[in-house]
C-alpha cells in the first residue's frame, strides 16, 4: 500500500503559496481564505519541479483548502515562479469560489514531447 504525505496547514495563506512537491504529495490548507491566492508548484527551495518530470511519470497533487464560504479561489497556478495555464476537466476553470466546505484543487503534471511541463486539474467541491 502506498501511503502519500500530507502537510496540514493551520494558517490562512498568503497572496502566494510555494507547494514543494519534494516536501508534500498533498497541502490542506485549514483556515478560511481571506483573498484569492496564486500556488506556485516547485520541486523545494532549490529544485525545480521541471527537473523531477520526465516522459514516462505523472506528478499528482492535491492542495485542500477549508472552509471556503467566503468564495475567494486560487485564482492563478506558477510552475517553477512562471505562471502556468492548466488544461481543465470539462473545459472549464473555476472564475469565482463557492459557499463549499472544502475545496479540493487536483493537478496532474507531466512534460510533453516538446518536454514542456503541462497539467490536468479538477476543482471539487464537498459540502455537508
Amino acid at each position: 500500500m502506498a501511503i502519500d504525505t500530507f502537510l496540514v496547514l493551520n494558517n490562512a495563506p498568503g497572496a502566494e503559496i510555494n507547494f514543494d512537491v519534494q516536501t508534500a504529495s498533498n497541502q490542506h490548507y485549514n483556515a478560511t481564505l481571506t483573498r484569492n491566492i496564486v500556488v506556485n508548484y516547485r520541486g523545494s527551495g532549490s529544485t525545480t519541479l521541471a527537473s523531477l518530470l520526465n516522459n514516462q511519470i505523472w506528478e499528482t497533487r492535491l492542495l485542500i483548502i477549508n472552509d471556503s464560504r467566503t468564495k475567494f479561489i486560487v485564482s492563478g497556478f506558477k510552475v517553477d515562479g512562471v505562471f502556468h495555464y492548466p488544461l481543465w476537466l470539462n473545459a472549464t476553470s473555476p472564475k469565482t469560489g463557492t459557499s463549499s466546505r472544502l475545496a479540493e484543487y487536483l493537478l496532474r503534471f507531466y512534460k510533453d514531447s516538446n518536454n514542456t511541463v503541462q497539467s490536468l486539474a479538477q476543482l471539487i467541491l464537498y459540502a455537508r
